[in-house]
């Protein structure tokens, strides 16, 4: 762990703690270069509608972790039927249901240990190291799915469908938006690659869209079981 206090030796610097034990002194202007140029690159790969950060920083988080040998969770998020509704109700009331994704996947995650990112769209992803995540996808679907409500009418909610047009231009019922959660699980000792990873989390992504409604999937499979996490919790919750 690397720490940061006030220099004895310079009135513009700081000493800079590693493990505990002193590593040296840092100039003021280069640390201060260093946060600037690290805003700059967080903005630039930031997705502008959430500002959460996309594809780079995504890709480059899970590298680090499975170059680094930690345990963690992929949990991969999809709305359903959003394209229609965002097509019959406008772009702005589509926007505001990607922000109001993004709001909630914040909200349940623990930003001093987990990360939440914005693939594009309507895909998000956390990268869970609290051993409460299953319990943090719960809650996140129970919350999405009572926020949505006030994007319908009274209607549609007692009939829970909207009408859109499909591909060919035909009016038809689409269910209500619901968001799918896809999760792998990444253990300390692995031989993943990020090509893996996000395979197999697209494939979590697609089994739990499969499922009527806001689901969760989680990838049962040994070879990507968290270690330590009960078989009780990797189920399909629907």
């Amino acid at each position: 762990m690397v720490g940061l206090a006030a220099s004895e030796t310079s009135n513009d610097g700081f000493a800079v703690i590693k493990a505990g034990e002193y590593a040296g002194n840092c100039e003021t202007k280069s640390l201060m270069f260093e946060i600037t140029q690290s805003e700059m690159r967080t903005a630039r790969y930031a997705n502008p509608l959430t500002f959460l950060p996309g594809n780079v920083p995504i890709d480059e988080r899970i590298a680090a972790m499975l170059t680094r040998q930690e345990a963690f969770v992929v949990c991969y998020a999809d709305l359903d039927n959003f394209k229609p509704f965002n097509d019959s109700q406008g772009y702005f009331a589509g926007d505001e249901i990607i922000k109001l994704t993004a709001d909630l996947l914040l909200r349940y995650a623990d930003m001093e240990r987990d990360f939440v990112g914005h693939i594009g769209g309507d895909d998000f992803v956390i990268l869970f190291r609290s051993p409460d995540w299953h319990a943090r996808c719960c809650s996140l679907i129970a919350d999405f799915d009572k926020s949505i409500k006030r994007f319908y009418s009274a209607e549609e909610l007692d009939q829970r469908s909207f009408r859109a047009r499909n591909r060919r231009g035909q009016l038809i019922s689409f269910p209500l938006l619901s968001i799918s959660l896809g999760v792998i699980c990444v253990p300390q000792t692995h031989n993943a690659s990020l090509l893996d990873v996000s395979a197999a989390a697209a494939n979590a992504k697609c089994h739990a869209k499969r499922q009527a409604g806001s689901a969760l999937f989680v990838e049962r499979r040994e070879t990507i079981r968290c270690a330590g996490i009960p078989r009780r919790n990797l189920q399909v919750q629907g």
